[in-house]
């Protein structure tokens, strides 16, 4: 839905000029995205919308394949197939997929300058995604809080907002996820946001060639969610760029920004998606409760 002004109905600019590098399409000129998904979702009853992160990122000619792992719990990547991507966005699961040698190999990636996006989830739901961050950037994601809100911009990072960055670029809201984690502080992060429960839901990395996001989220694409803001798409676009040519924290277009004004416009959505959480309860299934589901206080 398009609003008379330029903005979308829930505040964002509209149009690809605002996505980051939105008219410089020849520094993606062969990139290839790898989205590994290691998260069984059907083990809970859940459905997933991995397919519009594909859709996502082919507004701006990109090419993702989607990869979603056995269900005996073995990651299938292999150098292989990591070699014919300049990114790996991976969906981790609450048991570790990954083996010593693919861990190491994935690391090997990373230090090559190709990016990495980790995706976590609440707690248990960040096995393989500890073992890279660990690894690769010295932090840990923990916690298992509600989310189900919507995140707007802000001057300085405090619960609620994210703040400018050109990986937000354009962006003026975004859904913060079902559930989430939060990540550990730690040299060199950045941290982007913080959601409404105080977690620090996303956050990057970008040193000596290394190029590295972490989104506690990956209930953003769970079956009617993706849609609740227009924000999610190109944030989604922002990052695939935002890998290319080691810009994450130094990128800046020239002669476009995002219109942060638009937190102030009467059109812009507050109430997007409500003012309560969505309140997703898993955990591990276990021999006495195989569907039902718990959301830790914890965090």
């Amino acid at each position: 839905m398009f609003r008379k002004d330029g903005f979308d109905e829930f505040g964002n600019p509209v149009g690809r000029a605002f996505d980051l590098g939105g008219v410089d399409d020849g520094r993606l000129k062969g990139e290839k995205i790898l989205f590994y998904i290691a998260y069984d979702g059907t083990k809970f009853g859940e459905q997933y919308e991995w397919h519009l992160a594909q859709q996502a990122v082919a507004e701006r000619s990109l090419q993702m394949d989607i990869v979603v792992g056995p269900s005996n719990g073995n990651c299938t990547i292999s150098e292989k197939m990591l070699g014919g991507y300049s990114q790996l966005w991976y969906s981790s699961d609450n048991r570790v997929t990954l083996s010593e040698n693919q861990t190491q190999m994935i690391q090997d990636f990373v230090d090559a300058g190709n990016g990495l996006l980790l995706w976590a989830d609440n707690e248990p739901f960040f096995a393989d995604a500890n073992l890279l961050a660990k690894k690769i950037v010295r932090t840990t994601f923990s916690g298992n809080k509600p989310g189900g809100r919507i995140l707007l911009p802000g001057d300085k990072l405090e619960p609620g907002y994210f703040i400018e960055h050109p990986l937000t670029q354009g962006i003026n809201n975004l859904f913060e996820g079902i559930t989430i984690c939060t990540i550990a502080r730690a040299a060199n992060i950045k941290i982007l946001a913080q959601s409404h429960d105080k977690q620090l839901c996303m956050g990057c990395y970008d040193e000596g060639g290394k190029r590295v996001v972490l989104d506690t989220g990956f209930t953003k694409l769970i079956q009617g969610q993706f849609y609740k803001t227009a924000g999610t798409a190109r944030y989604f676009r922002n990052i695939a760029f935002g890998f290319t040519g080691g810009c994450l924290l130094v990128y800046i277009l020239s002669g476009l920004h995002r219109i942060s004004k638009a937190a102030h416009h009467p059109d812009f959505r507050r109430d997007a998606v409500g003012s309560k959480a969505q309140k997703r309860q898993r955990h591990e299934p276990d021999q006495h409760q195989k569907t039902n589901h718990h959301l830790s206080s914890e965090g």
